[in-house]
């Protein structure tokens, strides 16, 4: 009996202090590496937006998550055939697929995005021209990695993600990059 007792007591230590482990790396953040990727991939897109689409109005990960909660919205992928069969964020269309269909979508809200966000930042500016409300998603496919987001691929949900290039291998270390 006593050993049996002292047992139980061993293992609910041991879950115990699993428990509070975890819940303390909860609390951490990203690592290191995965800091200074988020810090770069601000950075950049801060820098593009000045210099390049200044007017477009962008959206975080978080809100376009809460956007899709309770609004009706359509996500617009502008990065190459090549880059979208790696992986897209779930439920995207095509930038060719949206322009043969704009007209079901002028009443949604367009949250258009690409690797980091210069491609759909300047596609923003342009769709704000034809009066779409159109929005540029900060950071694009690296910032939805690093938010800890599925992308979906022709087989299925997918960590994997295209990301233009070894210079822009700055996805969260729990994806794999592929260019």
């Amino acid at each position: 009996m006593r050993k049996n007792s002292l047992a139980f007591i061993v293992i609910l230590l041991v879950l115990a202090g699993s428990f509070a482990f975890s819940q303390q790396a909860a609390v951490v953040g990203p690592s290191p590496t995965d800091q200074k990727k988020l810090e770069k991939i601000h950075t950049v897109y801060q820098s593009y937006k000045k210099h390049a689409f200044s007017t477009a109005p962008d959206v975080t990960v978080k809100e376009l998550l809460q956007w899709q909660k309770r609004d009706s919205v359509i996500l617009v992928d502008v990065r190459s055939p090549k880059e979208r069969r790696v992986s897209i964020i779930p439920n995207a269309i095509s930038q060719k697929e949206f322009e043969k269909n704009i007209d079901r979508y002028k009443q949604r809200k367009i949250i258009v995005y690409c690797t980091i966000g210069y491609r759909s930042g300047k596609q923003v500016v342009r769709m704000r021209k034809k009066r779409l409300d159109a929005y540029n998603l900060i950071g694009g496919v690296l910032a939805w990695s690093h938010a800890g987001q599925i992308f979906a691929a022709p087989d299925g949900d997918s960590l994997r993600v295209h990301v233009y290039g070894i210079k822009w291998n700055l996805a969260s270390e729990k994806y794999k990059a592929v260019w």
